[in-house]
């Protein structure tokens, strides 16, 4: 046994490291199993989907372009080649408090999530987070640990014989729980590579910590233990942004060259926003969506 899985992750190695690529945001070596046109078309396919089961878009035409104009701006300033992306920032119909993004360009803010800032700053954060997630290709990173997870419970399940289903249950039980510190380290990364794209546009990286102080009291308590978490807790990521904000990003800080935009944001957009019927999407509860914030891909927490 511990021959035959020595063997296998020693050809999940050699096809890792013969398939490697350089990311352009991160730098970090990455193996492709999708490759940017697999990305594009699975975000595509998924996003009348996903309008679908979250009520739309907001129907005011001014909202829309609101936040698309901002997204827009931000994904002009990612790396290498991601400004070609066919990117999308839509404003969804939902009250649920929530952001994701599919591969490939497709991002999504809930208009339950928008109504609840106050800046600029807090949307560009958003925004940039979810960039963060189409630019790191994730996605991809999570399909290649997955099918690497799949091929080893099948070989495990097909040497028990007839405790196969057992195996196969528990293997995959064991490995989401494996697997979670990499959910939450992609994104931590998000959340950094969303300061570097929101602070290329001169917003104040402050609105990532006012986002993340948004969240938490949205979550009113109702959130399971870190551990057993795909996402840091909010008073995690508020310390680590914070710290990161005051390293990296020092010069920022009281400069007037970067922005918060809350007056702009006001007039243009929450006055606006407070004439718009109900949403067509309205859950029961927001606490799960709040504690699931940022269901990059779509996959649910």
């Amino acid at each position: 046994m511990k021959t035959l899985i020595a063997c296998l992750f020693g050809v999940l190695s050699t096809l890792a490291l013969s398939g490697c690529v350089t990311n352009e945001a991160t730098g970090e070596q990455q193996f492709m199993m999708l490759s940017r046109q697999d990305e594009i078309e699975i975000g595509e396919a998924g996003k009348a989907e996903m309008l679908k089961e979250m009520g739309g878009e907001v129907k005011n035409a001014a909202l829309r372009q609101y936040v698309d104009r901002i997204g827009t701006s931000m994904a002009r300033m990612t790396e290498g080649t991601n400004p070609t992306l066919p990117w999308e920032f839509i404003l969804v119909d939902s009250d649920m408090i929530n952001a994701f993004a599919m591969p490939g360009g497709k991002v999504f803010v809930t208009r339950g999530l928008a109504a609840k800032m106050t800046n600029e700053a807090q949307l560009a954060a958003v925004l940039g987070h979810e960039i963060g997630h189409v630019t790191a290709r994730h996605i991809n990173d999570r399909v290649t640990r997955m099918t690497g997870t799949a091929v080893l419970v099948e070989i495990l399940a097909g040497v028990a014989g007839d405790d196969a289903d057992s195996v196969r249950e528990l293997g995959m039980q064991v490995a989401t729980v494996a697997l979670m510190p990499y959910d939450r380290n992609q994104e931590s990364q998000s959340d950094s590579l969303g300061l570097r794209y929101m602070t290329r546009l001169n917003y104040n990286p402050v609105g990532m910590v006012q986002l993340m102080e948004i969240l938490e009291q949205s979550m009113q308590g109702a959130h399971p233990p870190e551990w057993l978490s795909t996402h840091p807790l909010p008073r995690t990521r508020i310390q680590r942004v914070g710290s990161e904000i005051n390293s990296v990003y020092s010069q920022t800080q009281n400069n007037p060259a970067f922005k918060t935009g809350e007056a702009e944001f006001k007039s243009q957009f929450l006055q606006k926003l407070s004439f718009e019927p109900p949403a067509a999407h309205r859950p029961a509860s927001s606490r799960y969506a709040a504690a699931g914030w940022c269901l990059h891909c779509a996959h649910s927490h």
